[in-house]
Formats: structure tokens, C-alpha cells, sequence
């Protein structure tokens, strides 16, 4: 299997020592996550969970800090983390619990440093080698721990993500627009709480390549760096699962997100009037597939669109892939490196997104790893090209699947994290 290698940073030396254990041993390592990991449930929990799991295989003696709120954690949750991750000589789970972790006020947010105050004391008391902070939240606590190395990684950008969901809301009602004054003064004030978190930071990773721009404007340097995604490896006794004769497709994700929000404006306006003209009224098939159900506009869209099927939580989400010619990914905004696309890429089904996708992820790159487009008669046309062209899709699979193992597998990404933390704690030794 070739290896596909596209606009991408490559990892540290020193990369496989880490992953085996030996280069990390008895260094101490201070994680802090937002809500309680999860090896396969969620978005950011499971790639924190397999990011701490790196770190705990590498050797590091490790307190991890969960910050929990009622909206992110349960104690049967916790119960279950603790069970599969706490050992007592090198691995500690200190939960921290408050209401929210973050105060409004009417001059931007702070802290709500008595929350993590006990969680503090302890950690300092670890005199730890280095300080992983996995989102602004976790930056935000972790900068309080002195005389140590300091890593951020983050995901999402908060003010741009709360300015991307104000513009769409204003897209799907014209009353809307009375919320714009707000949101610009809230994202104003993120952005200032970034600034001032951040340059805290000795290194700061993050997962999508184009919040690198983002963060640049405000005055803070940053490295993007791939993410652990979980494989979903189909067993060479599954049965190959031939696509039906009709064009059918499927749409993913965490529908009320501002991903899905963001790609189902662009498949109504742009991708459904383009597909009828190509296959025709009932000549091809969307399926919609995803937790938390559909917006309310949506649900009324789709009464008129017979092509387009909502399936609701799919338990077996990549045996329904492998039963479509390709996974749709119209996310037009400008944000975010999608996991969706991941597990596709994982399963070997091709993906057809928008070329915005690729801002994210460098290693989408159209009629490499995927088709992209920007408009909607492209976008139909990839659709298209991944009906009518298997030999030209198999190649495409082969490569994202490839691309995949290098630089998304668990073991791949988590090396990269690990080996910037061992750079960083290294470099403030020598000063």
C-alpha cells in the first residue's frame, strides 16, 4: 500500500521512542481535558482519549485533570475512565467539578478560579516536567501551574466558531440580524481571552491547519499537527458490499453542529438542484445520518426532497457507508478538520467535500485522497465521477486508507504529540 504524503509537517525525531516507552519514563506529566474521554464515543473525548493513552503507553508518570461540568460528564462515565485508566504507581484521574469553569460578566469571562484550586494544589505538587492542556479551557487552568513546560492543543476556535453560527442563523431568519452587534462584541472577547491564555503556552498544536491564520492575526504562533482518529478496519471475512444501482450517498455528523449546519445549506441550495438535473427526480438517493436530530428548517426542507433520507443515530455507521458510492461532505465554512471524513478515509469509501474542507486538513487533495469542489456543479460532478468511475475511486480509496495509517492512526498522530511535548520539555531544560 503506497503511502500518501501531502502537505504535511512531519513528525519530531525521536518519534518511535516514544510510542515504545522508554524515552518518557519517569518524566511527570500533567494532562487536563474538558468532561471524561472515551475510547469511541464523542469527537474531541475520543481523541483525547487516545492522545492520554499515548502518553500513558510512553512511559510518562501522569495526573489527568478532567474538568467536568454536568453538561459534559456523568459518574458512571468518570467510574468507567477511572477503571480502564487509573493505575497507581504512574496513572491518576483528579476530578475537578463545578457548575462552569467559565464566568460571563459584562467586561468578557474569566476563570472560575476557585473551581480548580484544590486541582491546582495538587498538580503542583506533582512538580511536573510538563503541562498538556487539551482546549482553551484546559490552557486556561493549566497556565496557573508554575516551572514547567506548557503544551495547548486546540480545536474549534471559539470566536470563530460563535461568528460563523451568528451568520447562519441570520441566513435561516432575517430577525436574526439583531444578534450581530452581541456576537461581535462576545468573539472580540474570545479572542482576547486566546491572546492572553496562549502566550502562556510553550508550544501550541493545533488540529485544524487553518486556525494557524487565525491565531497569526491576534498576534500567537502555532503548529498544526494531525489527530488521533480510531480505525475502523474492515476484517478480511467481511463480505464486499457492492453499492446499489441507483447513486446513493450518505451524510453524517453531529447534525446540529455548525459543520452539518454550514454543509446542509450548501447540499440544499447548491448540490440537490445540480444532482436532479444530472440523475433526475427519485434518480438518486442522500442519506442523513446523525445524533441530536434535525434543525427544524431542515425537517421542513426536506418534505419537498424525496431523494433525501434521514436514517437518525446509526449505530453501524461504516456498514451503511460501504453500502453508498460515497460520503458527502459539503461543509462550506471555513473551520475545523472534520472526523467524519476521517472514518471514511479509515474504511476506504471515498469522500466528496467541499475544496473548503482541505483549509482544515492538507491532506485532502482532490483526485488524490478525495474530490473536492466549490460549487455545486462540481460538487455533482465528484458525486458523479464516484458512481461512474470505480477504478478511479478504488485508487482514491486506497490513497486516503494509506494517508490515513501515516498520519491519523492512533499510533501516528499520538507520536507526533508525544514527540513535541519530549522537544518541548527538552528545549527548557537546556535554557
Amino acid at each position: 500500500m503506497s503511502m500518501v504524503k501531502v502537505g504535511h509537517e512531519s513528525s519530531a525525531p525521536g518519534q518511535p521512542s516514544a510510542l515504545g516507552g522508554t524515552k518518557g519514563s519517569g518524566q511527570r506529566l500533567v494532562i487536563i481535558a474538558p468532561g471524561i474521554p472515551h475510547e469511541s464515543r464523542g469527537a474531541s473525548t475520543v481523541l483525547f482519549y487516545h492522545y492520554i493513552a499515548g502518553f500513558k503507553r510512553a512511559g510518562f508518570r501522569t495526573m489527568n485533570v478532567l474538568l467536568l461540568q454536568p453538561d459534559n460528564s456523568t459518574e458512571d462515565g468518570l467510574a468507567e475512565y477511572e477503571r480502564k485508566m487509573a493505575d497507581p504507581e504512574r496513572f491518576t484521574v483528579v476530578p475537578c467539578r463545578a457548575e462552569s469553569f467559565v464566568v460571563s460578566t459584562r467586561f468578557g469571562f474569566r476563570l472560575n478560579a476557585g473551581a480548580v484550586a484544590a486541582a491546582l494544589e495538587e498538580a503542583e505538587g506533582l512538580r511536573p516536567d510538563a503541562v498538556v492542556c487539551f482546549d482553551l479551557l484546559s490552557a486556561w487552568v493549566g497556565a496557573r501551574i508554575g516551572h514547567s513546560a506548557k503544551i495547548a492543543w486546540l480545536g474549534d476556535l471559539r470566536f470563530q466558531t460563535e461568528w460563523y453560527h451568528t451568520w447562519y442563523g441570520i441566513k435561516e431568519g432575517w430577525r436574526n440580524l439583531r444578534n450581530l452587534p452581541a456576537a461581535w462584541v462576545r468573539c472580540r472577547l474570545w479572542k482576547r481571552v486566546y491572546r492572553d491564555v496562549l502566550r502562556n503556552m510553550d508550544s501550541i498544536i493545533v488540529s485544524a491547519n487553518i486556525s494557524r491564520d487565525a491565531l497569526r492575526r491576534i498576534g500567537i504562533q502555532a503548529r498544526y499537527l494531525s489527530y488521533p482518529w480510531p480505525d475502523v478496519v474492515v476484517g478480511a471475512d467481511d463480505p464486499v458490499v457492492e453499492p446499489p444501482g441507483m447513486p446513493t450517498f450518505l451524510f453524517l455528523g453531529t447534525l446540529t453542529g455548525l459543520g452539518s449546519r454550514s454543509a446542509f445549506h450548501f447540499m440544499l441550495d447548491a448540490v440537490y438542484p445540480w444532482a436532479v438535473r444530472v440523475w433526475g427526480r427519485n434518480g438518486f438517493r442522500i442519506l442523513i445520518a446523525g445524533a441530536r436530530g434535525l434543525p427544524g428548517w431542515v425537517e421542513r426542507e426536506l418534505g419537498g426532497r424525496p431523494e433525501l433520507k434521514y436514517l437518525g443515530f446509526v449505530e453501524d455507521i461504516v456498514g451503511v457507508m460501504r453500502t453508498c458510492h460515497a460520503v458527502l461532505v459539503p461543509i462550506e465554512v471555513p473551520v475545523g478538520n472534520r472526523s467524519r471524513i476521517l472514518t471514511a478515509m479509515a474504511a476506504g469509501v471515498p469522500v466528496v467535500a467541499h475544496a473548503n474542507a482541505a483549509l482544515g486538513n492538507p491532506d485532502l487533495v482532490d483526485g488524490t485522497t478525495c474530490y473536492l469542489a466549490r460549487d455545486g456543479r462540481r460538487f455533482v460532478e465528484g458525486m458523479r465521477r464516484a458512481v461512474e468511475k470505480p477504478e478511479e475511486v478504488a485508487r482514491i480509496a486506497r490513497q486516503a486508507r494509506s494517508c490515513y495509517e501515516a498520519h491519523f492512526s492512533p499510533e501516528a498522530a499520538t507520536g507526533m504529540l508525544v514527540a513535541e511535548v519530549e522537544r518541548v520539555i527538552a528545549e527548557l531544560k537546556r535554557a
